[in-house]
């Protein structure tokens, strides 16, 4: 028996079942017929309330998906200005304060960039000194964000219409774009905002642990001499730009770290990552005390040769406390700085520092009562100015103090040391000349020496260069006999110009006359440092440096005439 057929039966028999309710022929049977009459009658009402346009009477609550609009990117040069413009929209509308997500990455490479700084304008800038006026003006809402991911969370003010989102990272040129708050929903935009490099480096200094170093400062060259260039932040994050793709030192420097040079090789329209490591070094603690009472305030100098120099102050106690000293020997030099009315004072001590370990070097000026004083004459004239070291060796370390000339060429130097002391002079006449005087004796405790310093013997060079051109930066220096020289002695860290007894600039002078030089024999040297500006001759120019032998005698000029001689 086909469907067709089974339905027609099964109607058949239910109409079959109505007479007999009618006649009250009521049995088991016929209650069957009536239930699944029933059922079939509120089938065919549910059919009919499903039928299209039943729910618009029933009044549906249910709504169709929202559409999502995909982000418009374009791309504008007004004036040489780049434009990312960006229009992001959402159905629906919310009262909650819009906030944007999103990620600010390298153009070109997608990796993160991890310092940047946001901020909402009114309008997009129109020309190149626009843009220049925007990043650099104090009044720019800008927000600074650091985050190694490169993202960001920025609430946004609801307005009506378009605002415009400004991204700005050092090393990176700005980018703007357009952003429609009155259109966001509950659920936040995500922006990937990619930015073009400019020629540079960025990177993260950390030390031998890993750990990130903050305030380590990079300069462009092989020292601190040169400019800098960038200073790690919190995260120890740096970034900057470079001018020039020629091979570039680079110095980084952090006042509890060895200092390190690297070279950097740039590569246009690219940022180079770098991850530079810092050693700790050693350390050096100590106190400083005069007798048994603490120094504060005394300027402490670790050092090593030329090269190398950490500083601390001296606290309430006495107590000091460097970081980032290289292993091996150092000098350590406690000063106290002059003041009026009290020399200066410096006692400095040798070191062996250890790579990770803290030296202890403890400096100890001596309650002295000795002192030493006196007047400086040239002539029988008062110098122009001058000053006065006395140097005092002992176990304890090498003691210095200096005091400087009054307006007659009186001098005191209170607190000396009993024992060996050098005195060493420089003075400088009205004319600009300076002499150089040095002299060693013994003092006892409490001993209080008067050391006059004359420059007042009758001898004199008249000395002639005829050669010497009037542009060179020359100058004259009087050696006494004995001292040996050459030209590298003067172009490196040598000390050879301390140990001339007079020096003075010739500035472009042929002739000079040297007065009140003391008998005796001495080498003359004239030295030629160039005859432009920022060129250095010395013994690479077209002169050389030249020395000359001369035998100064009492009351009798000696007269020298130094033929220059050409160079290489």
């Amino acid at each position: 028996m086909g469907p067709s057929i089974a339905g027609e039966t099964c109607l058949g028999r239910l109409a079959f079942g109505v007479p007999s309710l009618l006649k009250g022929d009521w049995d088991m049977k016929t209650t069957l017929r009536v239930f699944a009459l029933a059922l079939v009658a509120l089938g065919a009402a549910l059919l009919l309330w499903w039928r299209p346009g039943a729910s618009d009477r029933m009044g549906a609550t249910a709504r169709a998906p929202e559409e999502k609009s995909t982000p418009v990117i374009r791309t504008q040069e007004p004036d040489s200005v780049r434009e990312s413009a960006s229009t992001l929209a959402e159905t629906g509308g919310s009262a909650v304060t819009p906030v944007l997500h999103g990620v600010v990455l390298e153009k070109g490479t997608d990796a993160p960039v991890p310092q940047f700084r946001l901020a909402v304008l009114e309008e997009f800038p129109t020309s190149v000194s626009t843009t220049k006026s925007i990043l650099a003006d104090s009044s720019t809402p800008w927000q600074a964000q650091e985050s190694p991911s490169g993202s960001f969370e920025l609430a946004m003010e609801r307005k009506t219409g378009q605002s415009v989102l400004a991204v700005s990272a050092e090393g990176f040129e700005p980018a703007f774009l357009k952003v429609d708050t009155a259109a966001f929903g509950d659920a936040s935009p995500y922006l990937h905002v990619r930015l073009t490099a400019l020629t540079g480096f960025r990177g993260q200094v950390l030390n031998t642990a890993g750990e990130p170093v903050p305030g380590a400062a990079l300069y462009r060259g092989e020292s601190q001499a040169g400019d800098v260039l960038a200073q790690s932040g919190k995260d120890g994050l740096f970034t900057f730009a470079l001018d020039s793709l020629e091979e570039t030192p680079l110095h980084v420097t952090h006042p509890e770290y060895l200092s390190t040079t690297i070279t950097v090789n740039p590569v246009r329209r690219k940022m180079g990552i770098l991850k530079i490591a810092l050693q700790r070094g050693a350390s050096v603690t100590g106190k400083v005390r005069r007798g048994d009472s603490p120094l504060s305030g005394a300027q402490v100098t670790v050092y090593d040769g030329f090269e190398f120099t950490r500083l601390s102050v001296t606290e309430a106690d006495g107590a000091y406390s460097v970081e980032g000293v290289p292993p091996g020997e150092v000098e350590v030099r406690a000063e106290m700085p002059y003041t009026e009315g009290r020399p200066a004072w410096a006692l400095q001590r040798r070191a062996v520092t250890v790579e990770d370990k803290n030296t202890v070097v403890d400096i100890r000026f001596a309650s002295a009562s000795g002192s030493v004083a006196g007047e400086v004459s040239i002539g029988g004239m008062a110098p122009a100015g001058g000053i006065i070291e006395a140097q005092s060796v002992s176990a304890g370390g090498d003691t210095f103090m200096n005091a400087r000339l009054d307006a007659n060429g009186a001098y005191a130097l209170p607190n000396v040391a009993a024992g060996e002391v050098w005195l060493d002079a420089t003075i400088e006449s009205a004319d600009g000349v300076q002499r150089r005087w040095q002299t060693r004796f013994e003092i006892s405790e409490g001993e209080h020496r008067i050391e006059d310093i004359l420059f007042n013997t009758g001898g004199a060079i008249l000395c002639s260069i005829p050669e010497l051109p009037q542009e060179a930066d020359a100058t004259l220096l009087l050696f006494p006999e004995g001292v040996r020289m050459s030209a590298e002695d003067f172009s490196g860290d040598s000390d050879v110009e301390e140990q001339a007894v007079l020096h003075t600039p010739l500035n472009g002078k042929t002739e000079m006359e040297l007065t009140n030089i003391d008998p005796g024999n001495y080498t003359l040297c004239v030295i030629v440092v160039g005859t432009a500006e920022g060129e250095v001759m010395q013994a690479e120019g077209p002169f050389r440096i030249h020395t000359q032998s001369v035998a100064v005698k009492e009351g009798m000029p000696t007269a020298v005439s130094i033929e220059m001689q050409p160079g290489m």
